[in-house]
């Protein structure tokens, strides 16, 4: 993700391979740390941004429709991320969100007009290996935290996103859905 010309062949090869893109998902993410911001390795800071920032800029901007690929720019793009939001006062690593958040928010109004639209899916934790391993480092209150008292499954993300890029969301764009058991 953090390669742009890998990200851009991978898009146009998709699309070669598919006959066209109905969907475009930018879901690449780095394990999120709880920590003060007094903390936080500037290493890990910079892998985070060109991970969770820069590869979902990489991904909009090799699908985006462009006169020279006009067969890719009518077809409905949907981006999902995976936002999340740091319990208490450790949200240093969580300001990026709101930059994928803007940056949706713009493809959404810039490429309206073409029938695109660009959404934000903002899961919490999800049962996934990175939620493995951040419930074997921070244990139970993550868990704690979340007011339906238990972490979500991929299938209800997934449910989430078939609805987004179904006709029934037709009027739907520029918006962040959280899913994640009434934490926001």
């Amino acid at each position: 993700m953090r390669d742009y010309d890998a990200v851009k062949a991978m898009v146009l090869g998709a699309h070669a391979a598919l006959g066209g893109l109905d969907i475009v998902v930018a879901n690449a993410g780095v394990p999120t740390r709880f920590e003060p911001l007094h903390e936080v390795d500037i290493g890990y800071w910079k892998r985070v941004i060109s991970i969770d920032l820069d590869g979902v800029f990489h991904t909009l901007h090799a699908a985006a429709p462009a006169p020279a690929r006009a067969e890719i720019g009518r077809d409905p793009h949907d981006l999902v991320d995976r936002g999340r939001r740091a319990p208490g006062e450790r949200r240093a690593l969580h300001r990026r969100q709101g930059r994928r958040h803007a940056l949706t928010k713009v493809v959404a109004r810039e490429n309206a007009r073409l029938g695109i639209r660009a959404n934000v899916v903002a899961p919490g934790l999800i049962q996934t290996d990175i939620a493995d391993g951040m419930l074997a480092q921070h244990g139970e209150r993550l868990i704690k935290a979340i007011p339906l008292g238990r972490i979500g499954t991929p299938e209800e993300v997934a449910q989430l996103c078939v609805y987004l890029a179904s006709d029934a969301a037709a009027w739907i764009t520029g918006k962040v859905f959280h899913i994640d058991g009434g934490q926001w």
